[in-house]
């Protein structure tokens, strides 16, 4: 069994890495560096925080790579639901917007491994394309 030391080397076992930003309720702890943050409530400073990091992630992205940001929300106690609203209701704006999308972490690896095959097959079919023109120069048809 592998120790899990070299858990960031690409492998081909089949993994996909996906990078994220953590739990939403503990932003402001972990902004604070605080070492509290197993036990994190939300706040509106969380909120904050977070829609900070969204925007600035977004001047980030790139249109020719595929471009993931994502938090847990789910992680711990129940949430406030007031404030989750109000989160909700700001990251919708950036949905209605078309700035980002929401995609479950399965539909984020599909979105992923579906993006890198097309690359691959259309590196392949570049290679390929290479190799029968080198060929073909010289003969006639």
């Amino acid at each position: 069994m592998d120790s899990g030391k070299n858990w960031l080397t690409p492998a081909d076992s089949g993994v996909v890495a996906l990078p994220g930003d953590g739990v939403l309720a503990c932003r402001e702890e972990v902004e604070n560096r605080s070492s509290d943050v197993i036990k994190c409530d939300l706040s509106q400073k969380d909120i904050d925080l977070s829609l900070e990091d969204i925007k600035e992630s977004l001047k980030l992205t790139d249109p020719n790579k595929v471009n993931v940001y994502y938090l847990a929300w789910s992680f711990g106690s129940s949430l406030d639901e007031t404030l989750l609203e109000k989160w909700l209701s700001e990251t919708d704006k950036l949905v209605e917007s078309g700035k980002i999308e929401w995609k479950t972490l399965p539909e984020m690896y599909n979105f992923c491994y579906n993006k890198l095959m097309k690359i691959i097959a259309g590196l392949a079919c570049g290679m390929l394309q290479d190799q029968l023109s080198k060929k073909a120069v010289g003969k006639e048809y």
